[in-house]
């Protein structure tokens, strides 16, 4: 593990060849940038706030907002393999992509292989197990989209 400072603010790599932050992109404290299975890519002026975990590969683009306590994982267990110990039988890797100009609020969980596409807004504590397409408002556990962006219902307060 190799500590990294980017302005005042410390954050954890792994295989630190494997990260790639564009220009401006930030970084906040206590975040730990995993390369080990992938490379991740973070695009220019987007902010990965404070306490997340993101796995390789991965890649965010410009101008996303990132909440804190955010986890992205790209990699599961064989958990059906019995002859072993679960940590010893890796499964598949697959990538996650956000598009850019997202927000992903805070404590929300995206699985492998998800998609999520320009625009969108993720709701805090969501759990996004499957893509997200492009200019739309999702949330929930499983999230799920609720509705476009700009046509908010006006009975809708929380929305």
């Amino acid at each position: 593990m190799k500590e990294l400072k980017i302005g005042q603010e410390e954050w954890s790599t792994y295989n630190r060849n494997n990260i790639h932050l564009e220009g401006n992109a930030i970084v906040r404290e206590g975040t730990i940038l995993l390369g080990l299975n992938g490379e991740i890519h973070i695009g220019e002026n987007t902010v990965i706030t404070q306490h997340c975990h993101i796995d390789g590969p991965t890649t965010i683009g410009k101008g996303c907002i990132i909440g804190p306590h955010t986890v992205m994982v790209t990699h599961d267990h064989d958990y059906d393999n019995t002859s072993g110990m679960i940590h010893n039988s890796p499964g598949p890797v697959k990538p996650i992509k956000i598009g850019n100009n997202c927000y992903i609020g805070a404590g929300v969980t995206i699985i492998q292989g998800v998609t999520i596409g320009e625009s969108s807004v993720i709701g805090a504590g969501s759990l996004v197990t499957r893509d997200i397409p492009s200019g739309v408002v999702a949330y929930g556990n499983p999230c799920r989209v609720k509705r476009k962006r700009g046509e908010r219902d006006d009975q809708s307060a929380t929305d």
